[in-house]
């Protein structure tokens, strides 16, 4: 949420910045973008001695350059989503892989979860994530190739299309030929929603697929690395496991599944799935 955030708020100051330029410009008649703003305006304006003209195309390129890059990272972010919950799921018996024995490369995740996870996820879903793959094999292995992007985009079925249509505004703008590929504002946000769309069906299949004893010690397992006294304090467990399980988790345990969890000693598997949460969250 911070990275979709603070990419939307570079996004949105580059467009002010052109349209804001521009006004100026046509205004002032200064030939310099640095000679339209003051000092407190644009501390570091002498970096932008140029033409109006020729700011325009690095503010494009820019932001080309910064939602190929912003996928990728989103792609990254979501693959180590995808390897917790795949331990996750082993952890707690549903998926029965053991480490080592399949393919879980950041191609793979998605399928894997599916199969060895048993999470019901869409074919356009795993489609769209497909499509992110490509994005980010093209930019971090073929130079920015555009060729397997296109591929995967030509794989998708409609109703997928349709759904990155709606959520961008257009088709994505690919050549018949392997000329680099070529992707802006409009196809970030996609990426994100597409990330967003994972996520949430990843959510609604851990929700059907879980129990409440098994997400109760989740719970315990967590809170128990933060303070072991207190989450083993027989005349506050309880209590405390139901409040951090509410605004941490965002869930509620009833008070027999956490004195259930308390009873029971934590697996290092699941320990190793249940990491604190950092001041960040």
């Amino acid at each position: 949420m911070r990275a979709d955030n603070n990419v939307m708020a570079l996004f949105a100051a580059a467009r002010i910045a052109k349209t804001c330029s521009a006004e100026r410009a046509r205004t002032s008649g200064q030939p310099f973008v640095s000679d339209l703003y003051t000092v407190d305006e644009l501390p570091f304006r002498g970096g932008f001695r140029l033409s109006l003209t020729e700011a325009m195309s690095r503010w494009e390129a820019g932001m080309e350059d910064l939602s190929r890059m912003a996928i990728v990272v989103g792609v990254a972010a979501i693959d180590d989503l995808l390897g917790a919950i795949i331990q996750l799921l082993r952890a707690t018996g549903h998926d029965r892989s053991r480490p080592g024995s399949v393919d879980t490369g950041v191609s793979a995740k998605l399928e894997h979860l599916r199969r060895h996870g048993h999470l019901d996820l869409s074919d356009d879903t795993q489609g769209l994530y497909g499509l992110l793959v490509e994005v980010r094999h093209a930019v971090t292995h073929y130079g920015g190739r555009q060729r397997p992007v296109r591929q995967a985009w030509d794989r998708l079925g409609d109703p997928a299309r349709e759904w990155w249509i709606a959520a961008t505004g257009r088709a994505l703008p690919l050549t018949r030929d392997t000329e680099e590929l070529r992707v802006g504002d409009r196809e970030l946000l996609g990426a994100l929603k597409t990330l967003d769309r994972v996520a949430l069906e990843i959510a609604r299949g851990l929700q059907a697929t879980l129990t409440e004893a098994q997400w109760a010690d989740l719970v315990v397992a967590e809170y128990r690395q933060l303070d072991r006294a207190k989450a083993n304090d027989s005349s506050s467990n309880v209590r405390r496991i139901k409040r951090f399980a509410d605004s941490v988790w965002r869930m509620r345990v009833s008070d027999a599944a956490a004195t259930a969890a308390l009873s029971r000693p934590t697996p290092d598997d699941l320990t190793a799935v249940a990491k604190p949460p950092t001041s960040e969250l």
